[in-house]
């Protein structure tokens, strides 16, 4: 587990601390205090990145702008647009300038001209011309 798994790593070292003061062990007191010094650390120098990932972003803006759609979670951007590109997906939820990279190298793509509010700079990708008539219903 990378310390950067924000949950994961305050929930594995709070549960040493706990579990070290509960059964009396201070070598797990220890490591869950050790290892909450390297989450920390690391959140310091970089950030809490996990949360404000594409992953949770595209999840959180299809449920509540578009309560219909089937929900499909993929992690990497180069799947969701080879499923969008081959019509495995209807629309994939992207960040701007991903989408536009990946529209000026794909003829197929298209970027909807759909209004996400405060989840600006996320954009939707349809296949061009919209073949499914999508568009209207998001």
């Amino acid at each position: 587990m990378r310390d950067s798994y924000t949950n994961i790593a305050i929930m594995n070292a709070v549960n040493l601390i706990l579990l070290g003061e509960a059964r009396d062990r201070r070598d797990a007191f220890d490591e869950g205090v050790k290892r909450l010094d390297v989450f920390t650390l690391n959140t310091a120098l970089f950030g809490v990145c996990e949360y404000s990932s594409p992953t949770y972003t595209g999840v959180d803006i299809v449920k509540e702008q578009m309560p219909d759609a089937n929900l499909v979670s993929l992690a990497l951007v180069t799947d969701m647009v080879n499923q969008l590109t081959s019509d495995k997906l209807d629309a994939a939820v992207l960040d701007g300038a991903v989408a536009l990279q990946n529209v000026a190298t794909n003829p197929d793509l298209t970027i909807a001209p759909v209004d996400l509010g405060e989840a600006y700079p996320y954009v939707v990708c349809v296949a061009k011309g919209d073949p499914k008539g999508l568009l209207p219903g998001i």
